[in-house]
């Protein structure tokens, strides 16, 4: 986790859009191992960066979603383990 917050700091105010999508990549897989760094989201958020904002949300949500898909049963089950652990 930490080798991907430094990811994401160091693409972070990259002058290129490919970098900065790095950045947000890097930030979507930390925040899928750990919620802690969704601190680093207020960072666009400051910057009214709203579409790499959006796009943390969004990828986010997708990963987390998509991973009930993975493991074995039926995603609703899945889901209710999450939760009751």
């Amino acid at each position: 986790m930490d080798l991907l917050v430094g990811v994401f700091l160091l693409f972070y105010n990259s002058a290129n859009r490919r970098g900065r999508w790095v950045a947000v990549t890097a930030l979507v897989l930390a925040i899928s191992l750990k919620i802690v760094p969704v601190v680093f989201c207020f960072l666009y958020f400051k910057d009214r960066r709203w579409r790499e904002l959006g796009g943390v949300f969004w990828t986010a949500l997708l990963v987390s979603l998509g991973s009930l898909f993975v493991f074995q049963g039926a995603p609703a089950l899945n889901a209710k383990a999450f939760i009751e652990s």
